[in-house]
């Protein structure tokens, strides 16, 4: 069922920005699934769930909007040494960001897991993508706060069933993800254990929001062609779409 906890969400602190704008409600229809420019996508300090598979790391946690894809939990992207990663996403173009969906693990104590704790969000993060760099700039929060968003993720157990196949969305601050974002950066910094050893995974991730068609930003090996049959794209030919009422709903 859908559950639009904006108002708890605020309350309880999870919303670190205290943005008040308006929520924009979304619906999978604005998936920004098709672009993404993939083969630009990084992951640091992440494996996939079967490192003999040959796909690309991606593949393991930006899934179609089939339901049997968005609630497979066999196949995932986990925390390799430690709990902090890094996912760079870019666009071929630039976007509005309305919000990000999240499916990942609960606190799991006999695997050595704990659930996502503080989750930073940066727009058009054009610097080295590494740990010292990101955590650099995460700790110039005035400085940056223009182009930043962090979020507080929910705790839950792995063995609770009703929140075992939830989506959990996140509103994104309009004054920053609404602006020309040409690329996302997910700094995942650490659990709700607080033991940096336990580890965790995302089994789903989904960014929603709307292309804005700037062919200056294309990469050369997407041709206009391709755009333009993406933009009027037949509904028969892609995977069929979620059902928007099987996640929870956190806004701002």
């Amino acid at each position: 069922m859908f559950h639009n906890c904006e108002n708890e969400h605020f309350d309880h602190g999870h919303n670190h920005n205290h943005d008040h704008s308006p929520v924009i409600e979304t619906n999978p229809h604005q998936s920004l699934y098709r672009y993404i420019d993939t083969n630009k996508i990084r992951c640091l300090n992440l494996i996939p769930s079967d490192t003999s598979d040959t796909q690309p790391i991606y593949k393991f946690f930006l899934k179609t909007q089939d339901e049997d894809e968005q609630n497979d939990i066999t196949r995932y992207i986990q925390s390799d040494t430690d709990c902090q990663s890094i996912i760079h996403i870019p666009f071929i173009s630039n976007c509005k960001v309305f919000s990000i969906l999240l499916k990942t693990n609960g606190d799991s104590p006999s695997e050595e897991l704990s659930s996502i704790k503080t989750i930073h969000l940066i727009k058009n993060y054009d610097k080295n993508i590494d740990f010292d760099t990101i955590t650099n700039f995460i700790s110039e929060k005035q400085r940056n706060r223009n182009i930043m968003h962090t979020i507080e993720h929910l705790q839950f157990q792995d063995d609770d069933p009703e929140r075992a196949n939830e989506l959990i969305e996140y509103h994104l601050p309009l004054k920053i993800f609404q602006n020309n974002c040409h690329s996302l950066t997910i700094f995942i910094e650490n659990n709700w254990s607080q033991d940096e050893d336990d580890l965790n995974r995302i089994y789903y991730l989904e960014i929603r929001g709307e292309f804005i068609n700037n062919l200056s930003r294309i990469n050369d090996s997407i041709s206009l062609k391709t755009i333009n049959y993406e933009k009027n794209a037949n509904p028969l030919d892609h995977e069929k779409l979620e059902s928007s009422n099987n996640f929870i709903n956190l806004g701002q």
